[in-house]
């Protein structure tokens, strides 16, 4: 009975595992699927920049303050941009369609019920190395695998002890003797289950397989404490990236406004205008690159911790 109900807790706590490695690569496809929204809209941004300015170029033209050729360009980068929404909305696409395959949803029902958060707002606080390690220490699913294996083998080494002493059969009958009349007759009956060698056999497969337990263990607290490590440090150098990112943004943000107001006055040309704006969309997609990493890290670390 015993050893039944070790086996079926260590099938749970092997399930346990396979459904926490299930959820990492669900909350992943996720995260995915939120960066390439972002970017979508940032490609939508640029598009209708250049929309805008056509408005702005035609009239020119009319006008006569820019040359025909004007025109020209200006629909060529609307077309470049146009392919590139779609080439994003492919990923998007791509990235929902592997989403919804886990949540077992269609398209139009996903559409219907749910607006898409941004990355900015999943980002967590910070996470402390030795709260992480502890956490992992206790819940995770392989490590209670390994436990209850040990507890089997402690339960089968228990059993083997026993085996190894004969049993005693103590038993008592009456009797009646012409001499000594009536009386109790007591005797005693051995049974020896298991040749000495065989019990020592035993014992040596047992310690053999404690031995690999704990080498497998040590193995498993080796690796947690070193992918945690490299997690974490990882994860600060994304959020100083993160930070940096801020500032990189704004100074853009400056020379593409600086930079499309000299093309209103026209000491710019339509060349260093699409420059900026596509720069600009480079670092805010790097930025939204940074916060995936980051999102995506802290579920791996959420994963070593056994969550």
């Amino acid at each position: 009975l015993d050893t039944a109900k070790i086996n079926a807790t260590q099938s749970t706590f092997e399930s346990q595992n396979n459904l926490r490695n299930l959820y990492a690569h669900i909350v992943t496809s996720y995260y995915q699927l939120l960066y390439y929204n972002e970017v979508l809209k940032l490609e939508k941004r640029l598009l209708h920049k250049a929309t805008k300015r056509n408005n702005f170029i035609e009239k020119r033209v009319h006008s006569g303050d820019l040359p025909d050729v004007a025109i020209l360009e200006s629909k060529q980068q609307i077309i470049n941009r146009e392919q590139r929404v779609l080439r994003t909305k492919n990923n998007y696409s791509q990235a929902l369609q592997i989403f919804l395959k886990y949540i077992n949803m269609s398209q139009k029902e996903f559409d219907l019920k749910y607006v898409l958060p941004s990355l900015k707002m999943l980002k967590k606080e910070k996470i402390i190395f030795q709260n992480v390690m502890s956490k992992a220490l206790e819940n995770r699913p392989d490590l209670k695998a390994l436990e209850s294996r040990r507890t089997k083998l402690d339960l089968d080494t228990t059993y083997n002890s026993l085996s190894k002493y004969p049993k005693l059969n103590l038993f008592a009958y009456g009797v009646h003797d012409v001499n000594y009349g009536d009386g109790i007759k007591v005797g005693l009956q051995f049974d020896i289950p298991l040749e000495r060698r065989s019990y020592k056999g035993k014992m040596i497969e047992i310690q053999k397989g404690i031995t690999q337990l704990e080498e497998e263990k040590n193995r498993l607290l080796w690796e947690l404490k070193t992918n945690l490590s490299n997690l974490m440090y990882s994860l600060d150098i994304i959020n100083q990236n993160i930070d940096l990112g801020y500032k990189e943004t704004k100074i853009v943000e400056s020379l593409e406004e600086v930079e499309n107001k000299k093309y209103e006055v026209g000491s710019s040309d339509l060349f260093q205008v699409n420059q900026r704006e596509i720069g600009t969309l480079e670092v805010k997609r790097k930025q939204l690159e940074y916060y995936l990493n980051a999102l995506m890290i802290q579920q791996e670390i959420k994963k070593e911790m056994g969550e």
